[in-house]
């Protein structure tokens, strides 16, 4: 991943994909990425994978 296609960061976000959903974690997100920091780890998801981001603060 590169600093050029970074669009946003949320620090406390619930994130909806197909694969699933996390809650209360970090997320940036990329132009084709979404990395999500989650205990107990990170998690870089296809940006087309990921069906929807909610801002938690």
């Amino acid at each position: 991943m590169s600093d050029t296609d970074f669009v946003t960061r949320i620090e406390v976000a619930a994130v909806q994909t197909q694969m699933g959903e996390y809650n209360d974690v970090a997320v940036e997100i990329y132009n084709s990425w979404v990395k999500i920091e989650d205990d107990p780890g990170v998690h870089w998801i296809p940006r087309d994978k990921v069906t929807e981001v909610f801002d938690g603060e």
